[in-house]
């Protein structure tokens, strides 16, 4: 798909280029979504991260070195980090003492790290395509090439786990 997107790009075809940033987009969005929601909160700032991958993407389809999931998952977390980075800025006070709280950002965050712990990989991945990326388990099955009652067993049995996680 990189080269496919390359070769767009060189072509120039404005309805070739609206398709393929428009497939790309739908393909990719609730991933670039669940990476930047896992250290941002605001509803705005995970939309600038969003849309800051995806025009990187296509304002430099070079830097893509080995997948296109990959360059948007990598820059979506590096721009969400940089963002908190900005929200966390501490003020001091006069006598040199740290003000401020843990940031519900922080939380979030740890919360997903402690999910992943929890969680198997298809698990993890199953909840992120049903709950974010707003598929239903037979399109997730369809995806994943695995049946739907695997998909709703393996998601119910994760529920479950995050749950028990969320009590402890």
């Amino acid at each position: 798909m990189k080269d496919e997107l390359r070769l767009k790009l060189s072509l120039g075809n404005p309805k070739s280029l609206k398709e393929t940033y428009e497939y790309l987009f739908n393909e990719h969005k609730g991933l670039v979504a669940f990476i930047a929601s896992c250290y941002l909160s605001s509803k705005d700032d995970i939309d600038d991260v969003i849309e800051d991958a995806f025009l990187e993407l296509f304002n430099n389809p070079d830097k893509v070195k080995s997948s296109i999931k990959g360059f948007l998952s990598g820059h979506a977390k590096g721009k969400a980090l940089t963002r908190l980075k900005e929200i966390q800025k501490v003020d001091l006070i006069e006598d040199d003492t740290l003000l401020g709280v843990v940031n519900s950002d922080i939380e979030h965050a740890l919360l997903i790290d402690q999910l992943k712990e929890v969680l198997k990989d298809n698990e993890f991945n199953i909840i992120v395509m049903h709950l974010l990326d707003d598929l239903t388990f037979k399109e997730v099955g369809s995806r994943l090439n695995i049946k739907e009652n695997t998909v709703k067993t393996t998601y119910f049995r994760a529920l479950e786990k995050c749950r028990k996680l969320l009590e402890e």
